[in-house]
This record gives structure tokens, C-alpha cells and sequence, in this order.
């Protein structure tokens, strides 16, 4: 412990990377974290079942449109708009709708993760 102290002493500046180094940390643990959400909850399986009740074939997984659907939530443009902009989409609402759409059908799948697989009420538009 005086060593540490002696060492914090003779140094004249903070460490600058200090701060890097705990959001490197933090990162680490929430992707592992996050990892093991998806080891235990087969999301693939949970949405391959919701689609299965359906009565139309939805491609869920490379579709945000037949996602929302998958989710029983509005899939219309105006209510993806409407979600993206409620997640903090920065990109042009009204511009590029693929690029939207591509962005807005991460964000669903990975606060369904975060969720542990139940919809969380921030997708709920």
C-alpha cells in the first residue's frame, strides 16, 4: 500500500488511458454478459415459433418488416419511422428507408437479447 502511494505520489499527472481501460472493462463484461443471454435463450427458436402460429411465411430474420409482423407490432413505414426515431436513429427518416430498416431490425433483435427474450416497452410504439 505505500508503494501505491509513493508511486501516485512521484507520478505528476493522472494516468491518461485510465478511462479507456474501465470502458474496455465494462464492455468486456456486457458482451459477455450478453452472450450468455443468447447461450441460454434460443431466440431463433422463440421467433421460428411465433412464425409458426402465423399463417403467413415471415423471414424474420432478414426482414425488420416481417420481424415487427413476427412481434405482432405495426410493420408500416410510418411505424418504423416512428420506432427508429424512438431508438435514437440519426440517420434521415424519410431518405433512405433500407438503410433504416437495416439499423431498426438490429436494434429490435438486440434489446430483445437484453431483454432476455420477452419485448421490451421500449419497442412498443
Amino acid at each position: 500500500m505505500n508503494e501505491l502511494r509513493r508511486r501516485s505520489a512521484s507520478q505528476s499527472s493522472p494516468d491518461p488511458h485510465w478511462l479507456q481501460r474501465v470502458v474496455d472493462l465494462l464492455l468486456r463484461d456486457l458482451l459477455a454478459t450478453v452472450q450468455t443471454l443468447n447461450e441460454l435463450v434460443d431466440f431463433d427458436a422463440l421467433l421460428d415459433k411465433a412464425v409458426a402460429a402465423q399463417s403467413q411465411k415471415l423471414t424474420w430474420r432478414t426482414s425488420v418488416v416481417d420481424l415487427m409482423k413476427t412481434l405482432k407490432f405495426d410493420s408500416s413505414l410510418g411505424a418504423r419511422r416512428k420506432l427508429s426515431a424512438k431508438l435514437g436513429y440519426h440517420g434521415d427518416l424519410h431518405a433512405n428507408s433500407a438503410e433504416m430498416n437495416i439499423w431498426l431490425h438490429k436494434q429490435i433483435k438486440s434489446r430483445l437479447v437484453e431483454n432476455g427474450g420477452e419485448v421490451p416497452n421500449d419497442l412498443r410504439v
